[in-house]
């Protein structure tokens, strides 16, 4: 039973850390080091914050977080900003709990951390095009008014002319296509 939790814990597609209350890793699984770009062993012994980047999303939430794990609080999917070996950036979503010694008191974490980043990639560039789709039909709206505007100010130049005995020569596109709308 212990191999295949050791296997499990080892090969899951999700990285696993434990973490003592100083913060420093003192275990990790082969995904954890394969998202972050380290070899075999060389996470253990590491401050967690040093994981983090440098962003509000990072290093600095990750502080809160730490103090959260340390006063005892179960942490569910935080997104968090963590950066590999050689600096890239990843999104993640972790989620910590408390593992207890016999008389109760912490003595590491049980941490998942899941990579985000296409999501957050994804959702980013989505609130972009929306961005620029309000933009577009914003746009599109004030022209529309603008439109509906000229309209009126062509239909009373027309009367205006027919009132001075003054037959309009061209059809106007605009208005007969708003008489053909019903407009």
């Amino acid at each position: 039973m212990m191999k295949q939790i050791n296997d499990y814990f080892e090969n899951a597609p999700v990285a696993f850390f434990s973490v003592g209350t100083d913060g420093r890793i003192q275990r990790n699984n082969r995904y954890a080091e394969e998202l972050l770009g380290y070899s075999a062993g060389e996470l253990v012994g590491h401050l967690v914050l040093e994981l983090y980047a440098e962003t509000p999303s990072g290093k600095e939430k990750a502080r809160q977080v730490l103090a959260r794990f340390r006063a005892g609080e179960v942490i569910h999917d935080e997104v968090m900003q963590m950066k590999s070996k050689s600096g890239k950036r990843l999104w993640v979503s972790l989620s910590v709990n408390a593992i207890r010694d016999d008389t109760g008191q912490i003595i590491q974490s049980r941490s998942v951390v899941i990579d985000i980043t296409a999501r957050k990639e994804a959702e980013e560039a989505l609130l972009k095009k929306t961005s620029e789709l309000q933009i577009m039909v914003n746009a599109m709206a004030g022209r529309e008014v603008r439109m509906a505007g000229l309209k009126k100010v062509i239909k009373k130049l027309r009367a205006q002319l027919r009132d001075a005995g003054i037959e309009p020569i061209a059809n106007d596109p605009l208005l007969d296509a708003a008489n053909e709308h019903g407009q």
